[in-house]
């Protein structure tokens, strides 16, 4: 089955249920103390799941609160998956502290002090300005309608991904880095004019924005 076919994501997830339950038989006792009520201060145990799981397909995290329990199950893991006829990829596969961050599905999660936060991950961003940016240098001559109505969905999907995450910095970057990229493309059309000319022809205001990439569309 050819890598990102419809099918593939449907067999993965056939070929792999049932880790959850597995990793689910792995149990630890727990300490807990009572922080309010009557028994604040009363120390409690609890036997609770060893192992969290976040899966896609066949992609996956397994997460634990010690380094030496990861070791742990990943022979057990490994044994599990062989029996299904598969295998880890060795390549992808390791072993991360959040304080490093981890990056899965283009997303970076990584813990901050007392904060775990989910944000765009650093390469995905730029690869995604490289795209906009080979798009916007191959096509010199398209109308600015056009670059609209071709830029936009990306913008909106891209958006739409990374909304729920910590991404107010990404998005503003990325905002930046679009404007200057839509700049540079405007300029190269014009070689005779400044840039004032080239703002008040393509850039306009909507709302509170300014500098908002225009095009004087017909009514319709």
């Amino acid at each position: 089955m050819p890598q990102g076919g419809v099918i593939s994501p449907l067999l993965a997830n056939i070929a792999l249920d049932g880790m959850e339950a597995l990793l689910n038989t792995h149990q630890t006792t727990r300490e807990y103390t009572v922080k309010t009520g009557q028994w604040v201060g009363k120390v409690t145990k609890k036997k609770v799941n060893t192992y969290g799981l976040i899966r896609y397909a066949d992609d996956f995290l397994i997460t634990a609160e010690t380094k030496e329990e990861i070791e742990a199950i990943i022979p057990v893991i490994g044994e599990w998956l062989k029996s299904r006829g598969l295998a880890f990829n060795e390549e992808k596969t390791k072993i991360r502290h959040l304080s490093a961050g981890i990056n899965f599905f283009g997303c970076n999660v990584k813990q901050y002090g007392s904060k775990c936060l989910i944000k765009p991950q650093k390469e995905k961003v730029i690869a995604k300005i490289k795209e906009i940016k080979f798009w916007l240098n191959t096509h010199p001559d398209i109308s600015p309608e056009a670059v609209i109505r071709v830029i936009n969905p990306i913008l909106r999907g891209w958006a739409n991904y990374y909304k729920h995450g910590a991404s107010k910095e990404t998005f503003e970057y990325f905002d930046d880095r679009v404007w200057q990229l839509l700049m540079t493309w405007a300029t190269k059309r014009h070689p005779n004019k400044g840039k004032r000319w080239v703002v008040l022809r393509y850039f306009g205001r909507l709302g509170n924005d300014h500098g908002v990439f225009k095009a004087n569309a017909p009514d319709r």
